[in-house]
């Protein structure tokens, strides 16, 4: 039995989470018998639920899968490059070596799958013609440097000249994030974009008090509306066009969509996270787009 102890934000329970699967399969050649995360997932469970949550997010093993396994070629890893995975570039990730986990460890839940079959209905997306423009702020920004607000309504514009020009058709453009400044900023830049009306956001003044939206919540709740989340993620993955920032979130964006096609990327690492010196800082470095 593989037994995960990391806690923390929900994404990176989850990428801790494949991580030390990852690690048992490349130093075991098998994969482990039963992956135990009741240790995880803590600030989405009830007062003293010491249970293993993740089937509300998840999908249990069906019971005719339970004998499949994955066989050990080659070691696995999530990058190739000697870098953070959420700060690493999200189109040099190992997709098609990563499926088989994602696709057994982490299949969104019918939980999951029903509120986004809701959220289709009720807004109709053109995903074909959607550009989503994610940003995770708050405190994001204790680890990486966050895209400036102009230049995401810089890079949408580009990117919906160019699709105009291409398709004769005016993109769709939909925003997230959990900041309230974000939306205070673009919405006037883009007065006709889809904003969902399940988010759930707060101001950077109240950062210090809770890093996170969601542990301003009740305990009851956080994990219904962590499935409501996990759901949006869903939606943004199935995009034509994501512009992001980087981190956990984003990160597992590209794992639902199978690739980095139509994702633009803003990576500026920090010369320090935490105070200790990030080898990925590079002073010389002016463009952030990936």
């Amino acid at each position: 039995m593989l037994k995960i102890y990391h806690n923390a934000g929900f994404f990176s329970c989850c990428t801790i989470r494949l991580e030390k699967i990852l690690e048992y399969f490349n130093e075991n050649k098998k994969l482990p018998e039963k992956v135990d995360s009741s240790a995880q997932f803590r600030d989405y469970k009830p007062l003293n639920n010491a249970n293993d949550i993740t089937h509300l997010f998840f999908s249990k093993e069906k019971e005719e899968d339970k004998g499949m396994d994955i066989k050990y070629e080659t070691v696995v890893r999530t990058t190739d490059l000697n870098w953070e995975q959420q700060f690493s570039n999200f189109k040099l990730l190992n997709y098609e070596k990563l499926a088989p986990f994602t696709g057994k460890y982490f299949a969104l839940s019918q939980n999951v799958m029903d509120i986004v079959e809701k959220m289709e209905k009720k807004y109709n997306f053109d995903y074909d013609n959607m550009c989503v423009i994610f940003h995770r702020g708050l405190s994001k920004c204790w680890e990486t440097n966050l895209a400036p607000y102009d230049e995401y309504i810089r890079k949408a514009r580009e990117i919906m000249d160019k699709e105009k020009n291409e398709k004769n058709k005016d993109m769709v453009i939909m925003l997230q994030s959990d900041e309230t400044e974000f939306f205070d900023a673009l919405k006037p830049a883009f007065s006709n974009a889809i904003i969902l009306d399940e988010m759930c956001y707060m101001s950077k003044e109240h950062v210090k008090k809770s890093p996170n939206v969601e542990w301003t919540l009740h305990p009851d709740i956080r994990a219904n509306q962590e499935l409501h989340f996990l759901s949006i993620v869903k939606v943004m993955s199935k995009a034509r066009t994501v512009i992001t920032g980087s981190g956990n979130i984003a990160f597992w964006l590209c794992l639902m969509r199978g690739n980095a096609d139509g994702v633009h990327q803003y990576l500026s690492p920090k010369e320090y996270i935490y105070d200790v010196k990030n080898d990925t800082y590079d002073p010389n470095k002016t463009d952030f787009w990936l």
